[in-house]
């Protein structure tokens, strides 16, 4: 399996995570979520839990 690019941000309501899958068909993925499980299937890639990012007003 591969790691797809991906790319993370964040505002004060939500963090947005942005995956690049050049060869995956949309009909075919699978997108799991809940609290801070994040799980993302597309054959061939595969991305999971993506790095902990503290909320902005914790970093100041």
């Amino acid at each position: 399996m591969l790691t797809p690019a991906f790319d993370l941000s964040q505002d004060p309501d939500f963090l947005t995570v942005a995956i690049r899958v050049p060869y995956a068909r949309v009909s075919e993925f699978d997108v799991y979520f809940e609290g801070v499980d994040f799980k993302f299937y597309a054959k061939p890639y595969f991305l999971r839990r993506v790095p902990a990012v503290r909320p902005w007003k914790e970093r100041i």
